[in-house]
């Protein structure tokens, strides 16, 4: 495809290598393929039956806007090295997780339905269910950026799952998150706002984007904050 407006509804999936809209009017239900280009969602977009794949050879870019809703099911589904992912509305992770090789950023919410349900770790004995954390993997292009833009902007991502920064793949090095910072903003810097994190062995970068206000000894910002 070069260009599909969807206003309606698509049953029975998408495969895409050109650009998508989805209207806040419109929905895709089925297997869903975007191998090129972009996609941005305001409506709804559920994979079942079947997965959400996305390209891991070329670099893709994906808006998922504060009115959008992203349902899938299937396999674990990864954004791969050289792609963007902004977030600035609903992510749920129906039956596994989302991995970042990416670049992720914004306000919006990546949930499991059923919570901490099977995501269990050392010294967090969950009951079963799915694992449908968030994990940002290692590489050299891979970050994660709370905020509406991807610098120069502070906000609040929330993970309502297990939330993991490099996770147990370190084979490529260490996972990073932007933290930024502005001392005269209500919210003085970033966060990411989540049920529990573990396996948290990725970089840490703090920035501050006010210079007028620089950092000072005795400063303390909080970048992960558990619900």
């Amino acid at each position: 495809n070069t260009f599909v407006n969807v206003i309606g509804t698509i049953n029975g999936g998408l495969t895409s290598t050109g650009a998508v809209n989805v209207a806040s009017s419109g929905s895709i239900a089925g297997p869903v393929t975007v191998d090129r280009g972009w996609l941005n969602n305001d409506g709804t977009v559920s994979s079942s039956p079947g997965s959400i794949t996305l390209s891991q050879l070329n670099p893709l870019m994906l808006t998922n806007s504060s009115s959008g809703t992203i349902n899938q099911w299937g396999n674990q589904w990864t954004l791969g090295t050289n792609s963007v992912l902004c977030n600035m509305g609903t992510i749920n992770n129906g039956q596994n997780r989302l991995n970042v090789a990416g670049f992720m950023y914004g306000t919006g919410t990546v949930a499991d339905p059923d919570g901490t349900a099977g995501e269990s770790t050392v010294g967090q004995p969950f009951p079963a269910g799915v694992d449908g954390r968030l994990e940002v993997r290692p590489g050299p292009g891979t970050m994660l950026s709370p905020g509406a833009a991807p610098y120069g902007s502070i906000g609040t991502m929330t993970v309502n799952t297990r939330f993991d920064l490099t996770g147990v793949d370190n084979a490529n090095g260490l996972a990073t998150m932007l933290i930024e910072v502005d001392k005269s903003n209500p919210q003085t810097n970033d966060q990411v706002l989540t049920y529990f994190f573990s396996n948290m062995a990725g970089k840490l970068i703090v920035s501050n984007i006010n210079l007028s206000m620089p950092f000072a000894a005795g400063d303390a910002f909080q970048g992960i904050k558990s619900s």
